[in-house]
């Protein structure tokens, strides 16, 4: 570090008074050297104590303090000439580490302390002792004897024992041998214990310190009775509930040694130190089984023997009677009492050697029950008991007899009905009823379908119901046993006709005429379809068709008929009109096209708008969902919906467009007409194929899923609520890629597209979700399926929705899709062979005309306004306006 020159001179003046200093002390002292800067000699050190002043032996390491003068830092202690870790704390005083080494044997630590040089040297010794402990005898093992045992060996356990340390025994020293500072062992002769009584025991250590232990007592203890062992019993096996004497034999009896048998003591003879004898009365044995039989002689010592074995045998049970012998099968179960000798705890009842569940009541008596499970078939039950072992084994054979019940009919539902269904479903309800069963009605025999031991269901058919009148229904159930119940009766009332729809309202002035089936309910044999107030012939197809045929000559001009049913001696329905209309040129009188690749197109007559799913490799207005004006073609509203939208679904009321997305499996909710964005819920990892809004709720949603990974790829449909899914779907694979809701949500059809089948399926809609009700083949449908008036449509078939039967077809067409519009009377295909828009007749299924569509390509085809179309090939959007397709 550099100085300032005003440092420098301080130091200097400092020097040559610390010289004179020097010079002044020379006589005294040492001399200076180098200026003035010295160094003085140490000192020879001296001790005055130890603290603390002794030691106790097989202590650990110790920090002494040394106190005395002359010390200086970096003088050490040393202890019986070794060096020991040291610290120095003053002139005075020093600390130093005893190890425990130097503490082992009780002998005195010589202490000294080295200052070093210059000068310096070793301090003279002063001594520490190391004092033998006053022992700690903690526990003596063993603790005590039995009087006149052999001499031993006794181990002390404690602390501070010393190599000289003695084991005393009641003061007087035993030969001791030192094993490590907490145990010593002493030589304890036999003399010590030749008397019962109690000794002193404890250990003394020799000076320097050392002492005598705290004393242990040691017991010696009057030696015990034996105990006792069995070798046999006389007699081993006794029969429950028998009087027995036995005999014992083994060693260490004694008089007072007790028999214990179970959990009982009998009274006790004392033959000899090899024998004794017991006799038990038979109500103690009352029941079989192994009962263990031990020896247990009193105290002091004493105590419980080895067990042997009695074997108490059951007797083999007797029956003489079973009630009832005879019992009607199907019910719930049937209680036997069995009445007959040695019955004992744990018996059992057997039918045909299987157990059932059993009550023993007595000796004499016990109750079996037969479960439902057991009462199922006719036929003669061997009936036995069986008594457990030991011993025991079944009885003597009786038998019970089941036979089938006479079944009793206590009420039917529906019992009022009308006449002229198509089916009936009828629960009868009563008891005795088994899975043979039939239902009668007037006597014959019907479908019956066996639900439960007090309810069938029998199904009435359209002939059992063609008239109104009261009919019996009964229960009849065959031999062994059987017969039949008493009659219940169903009154079948003429309903009311009613004419809901007719499949086409309208109809094509001078094209001839046609069978029209007309759709609803009530109806019945003699009903008849009225035209114009006038009766027409009628074939009855069921309660809910009826059949007539339209001249040519009723709908050669143009004009409007009214039709009604009629069913004499009830009434007559209200009135549907069906309008023949001139049948125009097919010509389209007007194209706009718009250049979007749509995936779906709808069209919602409440606001006059298309709307269509834009893909995302469109141009403009890709992966939105927009509103087109079909008037000029012009997109006026637009949302963006997400990635790649495509199937679309318009609720009746025109209020929610729902859209589902190919890119993420995402369907999403927009409220119209404003296309606000609402709910979306994903079937990710699925897609969707079709979807369809139940009518009169807009929030709830039909989707028919499609994997993206394997054939075939349907995966079910399932009904979403606001987005949440029903628990019940349809099972996937094979099933309904095209679905369509029929005139009300609780029935969902669907068609099979992905497989070989073209299976119809009908589908039933509920609060659990959606199931199938029936499937049916040999349709030839295709994709876009719809519904309309009754009717089912898709490529160039017509299926009647309730019948499930093809009712023709649109001959020559092969659509891609197919529009009706069954208020007109009208069907529009595009023929994707010969590229043109036919029109059809939905009452005759004749062509009515064909116009070319030029560029464009079939696809999927919508129906708006009066006389427009909108065809989406895929890459545009064509709207189209044809008189043919107008009123």
């Amino acid at each position: 570090m550099t100085s300032s020159r005003a440092t420098l001179r301080g130091r200097f003046f400092h020097a040559l008074r610390r010289g004179a200093m020097c010079a002044a002390a020379l006589l005294a002292a040492a001399a200076c050297r180098d200026g003035g800067t010295g160094s003085r000699d140490n000192p020879t050190p001296s001790i005055s104590s130890l603290d603390p002043g002794a030691l106790l032996q097989w202590s650990d390491t110790v920090r002494v303090t040394v106190t005395g003068a002359g010390f200086v830092d970096g003088a050490v202690v040393r202890m019986n000439g070794s060096a020991r870790l040291t610290t120095f704390v003053s002139r005075t005083q020093l600390t130093a580490v005893v190890p425990a080494a130097l503490m082992q044997t009780a002998a005195p630590v010589q202490v000294t302390v080295v200052n070093p040089a210059p000068g310096g040297g070793e301090s003279g010794a002063m001594a520490l002792p190391v004092e033998h402990r006053v022992p700690d005898l903690l526990h003596i093992d063993p603790a005590g004897a039995l009087h006149g045992d052999a001499g031993f060996t006794l181990s002390v356990h404690g602390t501070g024992f010393t190599q000289t340390s003695v084991v005393r025994w009641n003061g007087a020293d035993r030969p001791t041998t030192f094993v490590d500072p907490g145990v010593v062992t002493a030589q304890i002769p036999a003399g010590d214990v030749a008397a019962a009584g109690t000794a002193q025991v404890t250990v003394f250590s020799p000076a320097p310190g050392g002492g005598t232990s705290n004393p242990r007592v040691f017991t010696v203890a009057t030696r015990p009775n034996p105990v006792p062992a069995v070798a046999a019993l006389t007699p081993g096996t006794v029969l429950v509930g028998t009087d027995a004497s036995f005999t014992l034999t083994g060693t260490g009896f004694m008089a007072g040694s007790q028999v214990w048998i179970g959990g009982f003591t009998p009274t006790t003879t004392f033959v000899s130190p090899t024998q004794l004898q017991f006799s038990v009365a038979g109500g103690a044995l009352a029941t079989g089984g192994f009962t263990q039989v031990h020896v247990v002689n009193p105290t002091p010592g004493g105590g419980q023997s080895n067990s042997v074995q009695l074997r108490v045998d059951n007797p083999a049970p007797t029956i003489t009677v079973v009630t009832p012998s005879q019992a009607p099968i199907g019910g719930d179960s049937l209680v036997v009492r069995i009445t007959g000798t040695g019955f004992v705890p744990g018996i059992i009842g057997t039918v045909h050697g299987l157990a059932v569940t059993t009550r023993r009541l007595s000796a004499t008596e016990l109750d079996m029950v037969l479960e439902a499970a057991r009462l199922t078939m006719t036929g003669t039950y061997t009936i036995r008991v069986r008594n457990p072992q030991p011993g025991g084994g079944d009885s003597n054979p009786l038998t019970l007899s089941l036979v089938n019940p006479v079944p009793v009919l206590q009420s039917i539902s529906p019992s009022q009905g009308d006449a002229g269904l198509d089916s009936l479903v009828v629960r009868l309800t009563g008891s005795g009823f088994l899975p043979g069963t039939v239902a009668r009605f007037e006597g014959a025999s019907r479908v019956t379908r066996y639900v439960s031991g007090t309810a069938l269901d029998v199904v009435l058919t359209a002939a059992d119901l063609d008239e109104p009148g009261t009919f019996s229904l009964t229960a009849f159930t065959g031999t062994p046993g059987g017969g039949t119940s008493a009659a219940a009766t169903l009154t079948l009332a003429a309903p009311m006709p009613v004419l809901s729809e007719l499949p086409s309202s309208g109809a094509s002035a001078g094209r001839g005429g046609f069978p029209l089936v007309v759709h609803g309910s009530g109806f019945l044999p003699t009903s008849v379809v009225q035209w114009n107030g006038v009766a027409r012939t009628t074939r009855y197809i069921s309660s809910t068709r009826l059949e007539i045929s339209v001249a040519s000559g009723d709908v050669a001009a143009p004009g409007t008929a009214v039709l009604t049913v009629h069913t004499p001696g009830v009434g007559t329905s209200a009135a549907r009109t069906l309008t023949a209309r001139t049948v125009g040129a097919a010509a389209i009188t007007s194209t706009r096209t718009v250049d979007l690749p749509a995936g779906d197109v709808v069209y919602d007559p409440h606001s006059g708008r298309l709307y269509a799913s834009i893909r995302a490799s469109a141009d403009a207005h890709a992966n939105s969902v927009v509103a087109i004006d079909p008037l000029t073609g012009a997109v006026v509203d637009e949302v963006g919906v997400g990635s790649n939208p495509g199937r679309l679904a318009l609720s009746d009321d025109g209020s929610t467009l729902w859209v589902a997305m190919e890119g993420t499996g995402e369907v999403r909710r927009l409220s119209l007409p404003g296309l606000s964005l609402g709910t979306a819920f994903s079937v990710d990892p699925d897609r969707v194929e079709d979807m369809r809004v139940m009518p009169g709720h807009p929030g709830t949603l039909a989707v028919a899923r499609r994997n993206t990974c394997c054939s075939p790829a349907h995966e079910g449909v399932v009904i979403f609520d606001d987005g949440v899914p029903r628990p019940v779907a349809t099972p996937g694979h094979t099933g309904s890629n095209t679905i369509a809701f029929g005139g009300t949500g609780a029935v969902l059809y669907g068609y099979d597209t992905g497989t070989s089948s073209a299976a119809l399926y009908t589908m039933r809609v509920d609060a659990g979700g959606v199931s199938i009700v029936r499937a049916t083949g040999g349709f030839n449908l295709g994709y876009w399926l719809q519904y309309a008036a009754g009717r089912l449509y898709a490529r160039a078939s017509v299926v009647d929705a309730g019948r499930l039967v093809s009712v023709g077809s649109f001959a020559g067409g092969y659509g891609s899709s197919v529009a009706v519009d069954a208020a007109l009377g009208r069907a529009f295909l595009v023929d994707m062979w010969d590229n043109a828009l036919e029109v059809f007749d939905l009452n005759t299924f004749q062509l009515l005309g064909s116009e070319s569509l030029g560029g464009m390509t079939g696809g999927h085809l919508v129906r708006w306004g009066t006389d427009g179309l909108a065809l989406s090939d895929g890459s545009q959007i064509h709207i189209l306006r044809t008189a043919i397709a107008g009123p």
